[in-house]
This record gives C-alpha cells, sequence and structure tokens, in this order.
C-alpha cells in the first residue's frame, strides 16, 4: 500500500493569495446565510443562489478595493519613511533632528500654538519655568567624524563605509542619530533616570565613551592603522538645554540681542544655539585631538606627519606647520587652552549679533 506521505499536498497547487480570497469567500457565505436566509421564502431556490452569488461578489471586490487601497498606503507610508533616512548612514536626516528638538522644547514649555508664539511670550515662559529648565536631562549631540579625506584617498566607497560604520555606533550605543552632513552626526540624548547616585551628565558621557569605543572598532581600523598610522575616532561634542537657554537668556538682555529678536524667531534661534553650542564643543575636539596627533607625529615620525598633515590641517583655520612645531612637547590641557585663546581671539573680527552670540557661546566652555 502506497504511502500517503508520498503524494503532494493537495492544497499545494493553491496560491496562498488564493486560499485567502476563498476564506474571504467563505465567511461572506456565511455572513449572508446568517442575515438573508429569510429572502429563501420569498425566492425561487434559483433566485435566492443567484443573489447570494452577486451580493458576495460584491462584498469581495469591496474587500479588494479595500485591500489595495490598504496597501498603496502602506507603500506610500514607506516610501516616505525610506526618503527620511539617509541611504550612506542608515540615520534619520538632520531635518528630523531639528523637528525632534523643536518638538521637545515646544513640550517642555507647554507652547500650544507655535505659530501664534511671540517672542516675548517665549521668553515670558522661559523665565517662569528658568529653574526647572535646567533640571531638564536632555542633551544635543554633534560628532565629527574624522579622518574622512584620508580614508576617501582608499576610494569613496571606502569613505562611504567609514560613514556607515559611524550611523551603525550609534545605534549599538542606542543613541538616536542623525545625518548631519558632510561628515557630521548629530545625535539627541534623553537619559533615563538612574538607579544610581549619578549625574545625567554622566549618564551621557557614558553614552559618549560606549560610541567613540564602538566606532573604534571599526572593521577599517586595521587599513586606516597600515596605510596612514590613525585610528577611527569621532570627535564629539554635547550641549545640555539648559546651556542654550543660558545663552539665549543672555542674548536676550543684550542691546544687540534686543534688536535682532525685533525680527527673528526666538524659538528658532534656541534651537539653532542648542545646537551650535555641540557643534563648537564638537570642533574644539577635533582641533585638540588633530593638533595633539600632528604635534607627536612632528617630533617622531617626520615622513607620516607629512604624508597626513595636509588632510588633518583641512577645516582647522590656522593649523599650519610653523603652528605645529610650538605645540610640540605640551600637554592636551596646554594645547586645548592654546586653541581657545585663538578662538577668542577671532571674536574680534566678529560683528554686532553674532559676535555677542559666539563670545556667550565661548563663555561656557571655560
Amino acid at each position: 500500500m502506497s504511502n500517503p506521505e508520498n503524494f503532494p499536498d493537495k492544497d499545494m497547487g493553491i496560491s496562498q493569495e488564493q486560499k485567502k480570497k476563498d476564506l474571504a469567500r467563505k465567511d461572506f457565505e456565511q455572513e449572508f446565510d446568517k442575515t438573508k436566509s429569510q429572502l429563501k421564502n420569498k425566492m425561487t431556490e434559483q433566485e435566492f443562489e443567484q443573489f447570494k452569488k452577486e451580493w458576495v461578489d460584491e462584498r469581495m471586490e469591496e474587500a479588494e478595493d479595500l485591500e489595495e487601497s490598504n496597501s498603496k498606503r502602506e507603500e506610500a507610508i514607506a516610501e516616505i519613511e525610506e526618503k527620511k533616512i539617509d541611504s550612506v548612514t542608515g540615520l534619520e536626516k538632520r531635518d528630523d533632528m531639528y523637528k525632534t528638538i523643536s518638538d521637545k522644547i515646544v513640550s517642555i514649555l507647554s507652547i500650544q500654538d507655535v505659530k501664534e508664539l511671540s517672542n516675548q511670550e517665549l521668553f515670558d515662559r522661559l523665565k517662569q519655568k528658568e529653574e526647572a529648565l535646567w533640571e531638564q536631562n536632555i542633551f544635543v549631540m554633534l560628532a565629527d567624524v574624522s579622518y574622512l579625506g584620508l580614508v576617501n584617498k582608499l576610494g569613496h566607497q571606502e569613505g562611504d563605509r567609514l560613514l556607515k560604520d559611524a550611523g551603525d555606533a550609534t545605534k549599538q550605543a542606542d543613541i538616536r542619530a542623525f545625518r548631519h552632513g558632510g561628515d557630521e552626526i548629530s545625535g539627541f540624548l534623553e537619559p533615563e533616570e538612574s538607579e544610581v547616585d549619578e549625574s545625567e551628565e554622566s549618564e551621557v558621557d557614558k553614552k559618549v565613551e560606549q560610541l567613540k569605543s564602538i566606532f573604534a572598532n571599526s572593521e577599517i581600523k586595521d587599513r586606516l592603522l597600515d596605510d596612514f598610522k590613525v585610528k577611527p575616532n569621532l570627535d564629539v561634542g554635547v550641549a545640555k538645554f539648559g546651556e542654550a537657554f543660558q545663552v539665549l537668556k543672555d542674548l536676550a538682555n543684550s542691546e544687540e540681542g534686543k534688536e535682532y529678536f525685533k525680527k527673528e524667531s526666538a524659538l528658532k534661534e534656541l534651537q539653532d544655539i542648542w545646537v551650535e553650542i555641540a557643534d563648537t564643543r564638537s570642533f574644539i575636539d577635533k582641533a585638540v585631538n588633530r593638533v595633539e596627533l600632528l604635534a607627536e607625529k612632528y617630533n617622531t615620525d617626520k615622513q607620516n606627519y607629512s604624508q597626513i598633515s595636509d588632510f588633518l590641517n583641512k577645516g582647522m583655520g590656522e593649523l599650519v606647520e610653523e603652528n605645529i612645531e610650538s605645540f610640540v612637547g605640551k600637554t592636551r590641557d596646554e594645547i586645548k587652552e592654546d586653541l581657545l585663546n585663538k578662538q577668542r581671539s577671532r571674536l574680534n573680527e566678529l560683528e554686532g549679533y553674532e559676535r555677542v552670540k559666539e563670545k556667550a557661546i565661548f563663555n561656557l566652555l571655560d
């Protein structure tokens, strides 16, 4: 006797889609029998069966139209979501970062209608909640992907891979991050309440160190070391919301600020200041890291120094060879203080509101 298991399943030739349709038709037929059975006494059997068929066909058509509509809607949503994701890093794009911090500020200040909010109303709300604003443990992060110019020498595909590694590192560190543009990644951090007696800043510091540690082990690490004698690195700056509030407060009390806010949105400026504080810290971290690295190589490995100095000097202003020589033998703290003094001296080149704003931000770095 033949084994039944050797015969193919009788349903194998029926597609899953057809099975779904058959089940749906059966459900509609059962619904018809429950709700329309009284019509049997008013029709011939043939008329009743024909009516039943037409009613079920109509329900099936409506269901298929609805399914198609839902499918198109889901496809449209998926397409919109895909457009919001940067193809290189796999992160959300910069606009979403600004929307995130804007929504958070609006929530903190209990703003009902942003469009109707005047600058004076915003300043009044900030004044009313001043103490609470300092307690808001929310942070913006800016991170610069170091040595991207060097990696691009190995091929732009390798540069994209380094950026992807940076995006992956933020996910592994559980930081909500965004492709800010170029070689920058931004992030939004809102640490949970800790059960141990630690400040939220310390929790954020831990997250940042975790992020940097993960990225330092990027797959391209060995090639960077072999070709250029540098390791993957992120130059990171973080800013707490209260700091942005303090800068805005200082600006609003200045003559330049009062003039500026006659025309410009204070809410938008608050967002921009928050990001700019983090960006300034990231820039200083980048400058210190590069000067420290170049000063060491200038003193111990001139060949490697010559190979990488042009790429590391890009975007660093006046960090040219004669200045690097002046940093040889200095500690990291001494290098940082020298660079901060140079940046402070440049504030005199600015005028009006921009000069007052940059000065207020640099006051936070002391």
